[in-house]
């Protein structure tokens, strides 16, 4: 299963709602759906930065059809860009197999 870090960007084409009780029934909505998707299992962290914009990121795991979802859900108040993540271990991994192939392949050309 992938993981994904989606950073979230507020869109001021879709301004959120400025009356209270408005803005309140707006922000359960958009809860609900959070918790939704972590009861799911599908979220894993989510936070928000300290700008004011209600901009932040997630965290999760899954397939890219759950992107997708997860995406359009909140779309159009917010923007997103995803990104998948390889774990550390995986990197190192990686890293060691690659540098250890190109080691024997520099030894084979002596």
């Amino acid at each position: 299963m992938a993981r994904y870090l989606i950073t979230c960007r507020s869109n001021p084409a879709a301004p959120l709602p400025t009356d209270p009780e408005e803005y309140s029934k707006f922000l359960e909505r958009v809860w609900a759906g959070f918790d939704d998707f972590i009861k799911r299992g599908i979220i894993k962290d989510i936070g928000f930065f300290l700008d004011g914009h209600w901009d932040g990121y997630v965290i999760v795991e899954g397939e890219g059809a759950d992107m997708l979802e997860g995406n359009v859900t909140f779309f159009p108040y917010w923007l997103t860009e995803t990104r998948e993540i390889v774990s550390y271990e995986k990197t190192k991994e990686i890293s060691r197999a690659l540098v250890k192939a190109r080691m024997e392949a520099t030894k084979e050309q002596r």
